[in-house]
């Protein structure tokens, strides 16, 4: 039960969370936020569903791989270098990441 009780908390931050970003974009309040047109990317959403979960959730698995598929969605907003290449890394990633789980299944 408790273990139930611990993905309810998780999920019900998450909801809540994306809930105030997308109320506070649709309303123009997020317009007037230092950086606020990040927080609507997709690439947000998985990082704050995966720092959400690593801070609530006692198995950090999941909230890992989210914060990383995050991390790598935004890879042109934290290393600027890496601008022109943001575009190929997800899909590669993907498809690593695919293939270590198929390999790891047998």
């Amino acid at each position: 039960m408790a273990k139930n009780s611990n993905n309810y908390w998780a999920y019900g931050l998450i909801m809540i969370i994306f809930g105030l970003i997308v109320l506070l974009n649709r309303t123009g309040i997020l317009k007037h936020v230092p950086y606020g047109g990040y927080l609507i990317t997709t690439g947000s959403f998985f990082m704050i569903a995966g720092i959400v979960m690593l801070l609530t959730k006692s198995e950090k698995t999941n909230g890992i791989m989210l914060t990383t598929i995050g991390v790598i969605l935004n890879a042109d907003i934290f290393f600027g270098w890496i601008h022109s290449y943001s575009m190929l890394i997800m899909p590669i990633v993907l498809l690593l990441l695919g293939i270590v789980l198929i390999i790891r299944s047998k």
